[in-house]
């Protein structure tokens, strides 16, 4: 009743009390049956409330917010399951499929370890070429930029964004020469002067590095072997006994 004659008032009680007069365990039965319009979002905001302040009394409750979210508050729904390990990923996913959550989908793909589906995912829906780039840079699937590279030959859009990326810094695991080796030959490619003079430049610093490291490393040795051989050549002082 007091849910129906002031709910906002209702949940600020249920929420502070949380922790002491009220727990979760006697509250979510009653707000599963209890008629809300729409069904369920009083639980939603409940569980919802309790997520957000932290309460570990939320915790058992947690394989339910998925459904909730997705139904109640869909662009909530990625960072709950991001925050939150209490929950069935299949189940997640079927959630986030019925709203048509690309995100979500993809994070839990990604969870799930299917991460060449979760990759085509991003390059089928409508998501701008960075995302499924991004998503293949975090991924570190060694699997994934081949698939990338594939689509990226049918997809200007997609080339075009790879050697944009190319031209600041490569993506940890792609390999520059592998997409320059493949890039259309009959294909007119805005910015390819440049992008291939960033790769040269990346190239060259990276020699740079790498010959610098070896030259600390070799003097390293050499100070090494000189405080050695001076050890071994310093005097030993014998005091003569009595």
């Amino acid at each position: 009743r007091l849910c129906v004659a002031d709910w906002p008032l209702t949940l600020q009680l249920l929420l502070e009390e949380a922790d002491a007069a009220l727990p979760p365990s006697e509250v979510v039965p009653q707000l599963q049956e209890a008629k809300s319009d729409p069904p369920g979002l009083w639980l939603h905001e409940y569980l919802d409330g309790l997520f957000t302040l932290g309460s570990p009394t939320s915790l058992p409750f947690h394989h339910l917010q998925p459904s909730l979210y997705a139904s109640h508050a869909p662009g909530r729904l990625l960072a709950f399951l991001r925050a939150s390990e209490a929950y069935r990923p299949d189940q997640a996913l079927a959630e986030a499929r019925r709203v048509a959550d690309v995100d979500s989908q993809a994070f839990l793909l990604c969870m799930m370890g299917r991460h060449p589906q979760a990759l085509a995912l991003l390059l089928d829906g409508s998501r701008l070429p960075s995302a499924a780039i991004d998503f293949a840079a975090s991924a570190h699937d060694p699997q994934l930029w081949p698939l990338l590279l594939d689509r990226a030959m049918g997809s200007p859009d997609l080339l075009h964004a790879l050697l944009a990326r190319l031209r600041v810094s490569p993506p940890p695991g792609l390999d520059p020469l592998a997409l320059l080796r493949r890039l259309p030959d009959a294909q007119a490619l805005p910015q390819l002067r440049p992008t291939l003079l960033a790769v040269l430049r990346q190239a060259g610093a990276r020699t740079a590095v790498l010959e610098a490291a070896v030259a600390a490393a070799e003097a390293d040795r050499a100070d090494a072997i000189a405080r050695r051989h001076a050890a071994l050549c310093a005097g030993v002082v014998v005091e003569p006994e009595g």
